[in-house]
């Protein structure tokens, strides 16, 4: 008995035979294989030398890495291996080809060698087995529904669509999509193998091109984990969902509580020096996931260029980031329901946005795209309706005196002379301690506010033709800092004091919905009875939207880790639509924290959730700034130029380290106030430091116990299979789509 491969093959039987019967090879084939390793025809399993079972062995466990048997004759059954050796007989036969040749100067003889060089192939050099079957089967799907051309549900399975997947005829089914156990050809012109079975494929998927290759089947599994999402989300989705996942009711209602301990001038201050912070961080990103546009990148990203062990810190810090996130939102909506009556069950108001959040997010990502993309429109609206409200406007004219009360406020709410303390206020301690302490505090609410190229991110895995629209949606982040973030803050600080009493009662009492709003009470202050209304309402949209976009996001990062494979298997099965259902499933199970609102009180729980996850984005920031500086001087290491990439970013690496020190720096003062003297809490203290202490222990367990490596810049590598994969669907896309009506073209002009 000969033992190669887990199999005991008997000694009488012929080698060739024994290849066809145990490892599934075509008879051709095996004649081939025994004349490349100078067995006979008549050779049988005894007669096998050690070398010869080493060199089959080797070669049949991995054809695709191991070396080609070399080109020699058929051998005769006289033939004894250990007389010659290998090298001998090529030499000796190039010699013999040579001799011949020069002895015959006939053209036949001429064309005979060019075609033996140029074309016919070697029908061994490229042997595969099943597992790199399967993973190029795979791939051809994946390609397939990225292009848009993907028909069939048996190809999610990588099976072959032959036969019936009915009740009845399920077994017959199964029995006839198994995977042929043979040798078989993909080019026809590899010397009169049979080709490959074209039930492979289906006849209404286009086939990809192939090279000659002969594959060797095995049955075997693979784990190689393929991206199956689809790209569906169009320019104006991405445009969109940028802002949809950053402005809610930290920037209507909560900003009134920085207002009233920071005053407007440390508010204004603090809102636009944290923009610039992420203005770094879009710099970073944008130019790492316009060239490499794959899903949940940064994540994969920290794996790829600096250490798996922190990709797997960062995904699961994003994760519970946005995981967590999703409560909060569905909690302040239910807040934000009861200001107009609080008679509705909260647990039907929790079930009923949960379900939303489960319609929207487990069809095609088509469906997520366009719901929040008028979703964010309805944001945009409120933010531009409340500045028109603060603004001197040719159509409301409300700051000069256009108001019920005929009221000229203009700066007034600056002036020290008017407001005590304005515009920088104390809080906490008295003098330039104090006032600092308040600019700090409206610094901490500004970075738990403020966000965006995040969001914009996540969806370059299924963004549709990314090297175009993700360099748009990049660079407008920053108009939408300007415009929402900071010039909000300003405006804030124009409509109430923050000595306000209304506003101070309306939070200390967590009046429900927009009654906390500093907007909110300056209409009513105006008696202005229908704005407070309308501006509830669209707040009660803003927070459906973020809930959406978070729902989105942590289902992607979920996706991407197990993509990586840092989370089990099953979360990298997608739905026929594309849509990673399990990742979806599990970030949903998460958002039913919601409940605890049944038995505690909203603004409690409320509080948690937001302790417990600012200090997660700031250390995602970090971690994003820190992956930049590794990816820059990887490029450098390697001489990759930055300008051949699809978007180069400005005051690189500047932006990079800039973004690390604000961000990580940030990360450690959020909870500043507990070591205040008489502050301490320990429930305080865990929250705000809870994921910061977690980080640390998740990126030692990973690398210890998988024994990662950091790498280096010149050992980094940038995901060159996924950008052939981008590339190919970028050539293979025949061109955007034209809108079929009138009011789409617009849409489309307006935010691509």
């Amino acid at each position: 008995m000969v033992y190669v491969l887990g199999v005991n093959l008997p000694d009488r039987h012929l080698v060739k035979f024994a290849l066809t019967q145990f490892y599934g090879i075509g008879r051709v084939t095996a004649d081939r294989i025994c004349a490349r390793f100078q067995m006979h025809r008549t050779c049988r399993v005894r007669d096998l030398t050690p070398l010869q079972v080493t060199a089959l062995a080797s070669f049949l466990s991995s054809p695709k890495d191991s070396l080609s048997p070399p080109r020699y004759p058929t051998a005769t059954p006289d033939f004894l291996p250990s007389t010659r050796t290998h090298q001998e007989l090529a030499v000796e036969h190039r010699a013999e080809r040579a001799r011949r040749e020069t002895e015959n100067k006939q053209p036949e003889f001429i064309l005979r060698r060019l075609r033996d060089k140029h074309i016919l192939p070697d029908a061994l050099k490229n042997l595969k087995i099943e597992a790199e079957l399967k993973q190029e089967i795979r791939e051809n799907i994946a390609h397939q529904k990225m292009i848009g051309s993907y028909v069939g549900r048996r190809h999610a399975m990588a099976l072959p669509v032959r036969g019936q997947n009915t009740q009845n005829n399920a077994k017959t089914a199964r029995k006839l999509n198994r995977v042929e156990r043979y040798i078989v050809s993909l080019s026809p012109a590899s010397a009169g193998l049979p080709s490959f079975p074209h039930t492979i494929f289906s006849s209404k998927t286009p086939k990809r091109e192939t090279t000659d290759v002969d594959v060797v089947s095995f049955v075997s599994e693979t784990s190689t984990r393929v991206d199956q999402t689809h790209r569906k989300l169009k320019g104006r989705h991405i445009q969109l969902i940028g802002i949809g996942g950053t402005i809610g009711t930290a920037l209507f209602v909560q900003i009134g509580a920085a207002l009233t301990q920071g005053g407007p001038g440390s508010l204004f201050l603090a809102f636009t020096i944290w923009s610039t912070f992420i203005l770094a961080i879009n710099n970073c990103l944008s130019e790492m996931v316009t060239w490499i546009p794959i899903s949940s990148p940064f994540v994969r990203f920290a794996d790829r260029f600096v250490d798996p062990a922190l990709g797997f810190c960062a995904g699961i810090n994003f994760f519970v980031f946005e995981a967590m996130l999703i409560p909060f939102e569905v909690v302040a909506f239910n807040l934000v329901l009861q200001f107009w009556t609080d008679k509705i069950p909260v647990a039907a108001v929790i079930a009923f946005v949960l379900v939303c959040y489960v319609i929207l997010n487990s069809f095609t990502v088509g469906w997520y795209g366009e719901s929040e993309f008028w979703l964010a429109v309805g944001k945009v609206i409120l933010a531009v309706g409340l500045m028109s409200f603060t603004k001197d406007l040719e159509l409301t004219s409300f700051q000069v005196g256009g108001n019920p009360l005929h009221d000229t406020y203009g700066f007034r709410n600056w002036d020290p002379s008017k407001v005590p303390g304005a515009p920088f206020a104390p809080t906490i301690k008295t003098g330039s301690l104090g006032r600092f302490l308040g600019f700090l505090t409206c610094l901490i609410q500004a970075s738990f506010t403020i966000a965006g190229p995040d969001y914009v991110s996540m969806t370059a895995g299924e963004a549709e033709l990314p090297r175009r629209t993700l360099p748009r949606a990049f660079k407008s982040v920053f108009y939408r800092l300007t415009t929402f973030f900071v010039l909000g803050s300003l405006c804030v600080g124009i409509v109430v004091p923050y000595s306000d009493e209304d506003l101070a009662n309306a939070l200390s009492e967590a009046r429900p919905g927009a009654g906390s709003s500093p907007y909110v009470i300056a209409m009513q202050r105006m008696r202005i009875p229908v704005l407070p209304h309308l501006v509830n309402a669209l707040i009660l949209t803003a927070i459906f939207s973020a809930g959406n976009s978070y729902v989105y996001c942590a289902s992607r990062t979920c996706f991407g880790l197990a993509l990586q494979g840092k989370m089990p298997r099953i979360f990298t099965k997608c739905a026929p639509n594309g849509v990673p259902i399990y990742s979806v499933a599990l970030t949903l199970s998460i958002a039913l924290l919601s409940f605890l609102q049944v038995s505690n009180n909203a603004a409690v729980v409320l509080k948690w959730f937001v302790n417990l996850v600012t200090a997660s984005q700031l250390l995602n920031y970090a971690i994003i700034s820190f992956t930049y500086l590794k990816f820059y001087y990887a490029l450098k290491a390697q001489g990759i130029p930055r300008e051949h990439l699809p978007h180069k970013s400005f005051w690189q690496p500047f932006c990079g380290y800039y973004g690390l020190v604000g961000t990580f720096t940030m990360a450690f003062v959020g909870g500043y106030t507990v070591f205040l003297p008489g502050k301490w809490d320990v429930p305080s203290f865990l929250f705000s430091y809870a994921m910061l202490g977690l980080a640390p222990v998740l990126f030692v367990f990973w690398k210890v116990f998988h024994r990662t490596t950091w790498h280096r810049p010149e050992n980094v590598t940038f995901f060159e299979k996924e950008r052939e994969e981008v590339d190919r669907y970028e050539e293979s896309y025949a061109g955007k789509q034209l809108p079929s009506n009138i009011f789409a073209k617009i849409m489309d002009s307006l935010f691509s």
